[in-house]
């Protein structure tokens, strides 16, 4: 058969077919069918399930390309990596008509969400984390402790049960001098119900580490022993691997004196932390200097929880609030 040109063609003078059949029109088999019974094309099948279904590899060729989804109030992508007859493992859109938050969901069942480059660029994340709907509900818990005139007194805060430590604050005068804050989201799916006290040992910011001591009591009051801390140093109260920060305490006299504690609550089976020791120093930690009369505060940067909190003391708790931070991954 020679090559043939149709030409003239318009919207009045237009070339249709009709018919019925899944396969009524095809070209060359499965390069291109056409489903009249339920208006459909396939690329690469001749039973296309969609509108339009393409079996086989697909490049969209544009230079500053667009691949548009509308919707009337909502639209997604989903994924079925193990086939369609498997079911949708994954989407990522806008999934209700009622809500405008873009979601990424990953529902296969103990499965995480990963970032990760693996050309010469930055790893945003190289860690399994929890992203999962229904495990972060976005509750808050706000606690505070004492006022700045409470001398010879325990200065506790603690989170409800279930929340994780995102903040901790203090007020300073000439050192640091009370009005300790902690707040905390609920995760309470990743908590655990065993909690222990933790102080420090005498610990210098880049020196080698020395392990976090386990506090003597079980309650807030009189956890952490009032021991003579060395002046000019650095402490720090560490929670162990595997555990996240719940509550904090320090001890007044005219001032916070000593006795720095960290409450450390255990994660629930099957997560972690994902950074081991004293954690990763927040970027969210002001002042930077010895400054007077101002809120001092650590903030973890969203979706991590406070691993360890540190202060530098010379003859009372001075300067230099920091908090450390760590992500929680399954294990």
């Amino acid at each position: 058969m020679r090559p043939t040109t149709v030409s003239a063609l318009t919207n009045t003078n237009k070339m249709s077919f009709t018919g019925t059949g899944v396969n009524m029109f095809n070209v060359d088999g499965t390069t291109f069918s056409v489903d009249g019974d339920n208006d459909r094309v396939g690329i690469g099948t001749t039973a296309p399930t969609q509108k339009l279904e393409v079996n086989g590899n697909t490049l969209i060729k544009s230079n500053a390309g667009l691949l548009n989804l509308e919707g009337t109030d909502h639209t997604y992508i989903q994924w079925y990596p193990k086939g369609y007859a498997a079911g949708r493992k994954a989407w990522t859109g806008f999934g209700s008509g009622s809500s405008d938050d873009f979601s990424v969901s990953n529902e296969n069942t103990n499965a995480d969400l990963v970032l990760n480059t693996t050309g010469s660029g930055n790893t945003i994340s190289n860690h399994n984390f929890i992203a999962t709907q229904g495990l972060v509900t976005g509750k808050l818990d706000f606690k505070r402790g004492p006022s700045t005139s409470s001398d010879n007194t325990w200065h506790s805060i603690e989170l409800e049960a279930g929340y994780g430590a995102t903040t901790v604050s203090v007020y300073a005068t000439g050192s640091m001098d009370g009005d300790m804050k902690i707040q905390g989201v609920d995760i309470s799916n990743l908590l655990s119900a065993t909690t222990t006290w933790y102080r420090p040992t005498s610990y210098d910011i880049g020196a080698t580490q020395v392990t976090t001591s386990k506090g003597t009591g079980t309650t807030a009051t009189n956890v952490a022993p009032r021991y003579n801390f060395t002046d000019n140093k650095h402490y720090h109260a560490i929670c162990p691997d595997g555990t996240i920060g719940t509550g904090w305490q320090a001890y007044a006299t005219s001032r916070l004196d000593d006795g720095l504690a960290i409450k450390c609550t255990t994660l629930s089976s099957g997560y972690t932390t994902v950074e081991t020791g004293y954690g990763i120093e927040s970027v969210l930690n002001h002042p930077d200097s010895d400054e007077n009369d101002l809120t001092n505060f650590g903030v973890c940067p969203a979706g991590t929880f406070i691993k360890s909190i540190s202060v530098y003391n010379d003859s009372y708790l001075d300067r230099h609030l920091r908090v450390y931070c760590t992500g929680i991954k399954r294990q």
